[in-house]
């Protein structure tokens, strides 16, 4: 299982030109948990949010990106969750598979087995000595 943790989250409007627009900046612990546990969070797929800003846990397809952070539209708005305090009133454009943007890298949680040539290691032992198998999708 792969998961993005961010320490901040940005309610945001979204404007006619297709920008976002920061209304209020919250210091949020929150980690995203990708869907297909490819190794990245990209447009489209879907997350499971884990925020101490909510009791529950956010579902929600990542509308683009910003930064270091990503967009979702969640509970009857649009949030950026990023590693980054904006300033209210900062505005940008979202950036999108379709833009270029790669999407952001994640992290493994305790636990993963990653596939080497003799077979699956645990993450914690993996070190730059050790063969790992890797797919590109």
């Amino acid at each position: 299982m792969s998961t993005y943790t961010t320490s901040y989250a940005s309610a945001l409007q979204m404007n006619e030109d297709n920008t976002f627009t920061v209304l209020a900046v919250s210091e949020s612990h929150s980690v995203a948990t990708d869907s297909d546990d490819d190794g990245a969070l990209t447009t489209g797929e879907d997350v499971t949010i884990d925020t101490d800003m909510n009791t529950y846990q956010l579902q929600a397809p990542i509308e683009g990106f910003h930064d270091d952070g990503y967009v979702v539209f969640a509970d009857g708005g649009y949030v950026l969750f990023s590693n980054t305090s904006y300033d209210a009133g900062t505005t940008f454009p979202l950036d999108t598979e379709d833009t270029g943007h790669p999407g952001l890298p994640v992290c493994f949680t305790k636990g993963t087995l990653i596939d080497t040539p003799d077979g699956p290691g645990a993450l914690a032992f993996i070190n730059i000595s050790i063969v790992v198998i890797i797919s590109v999708l």
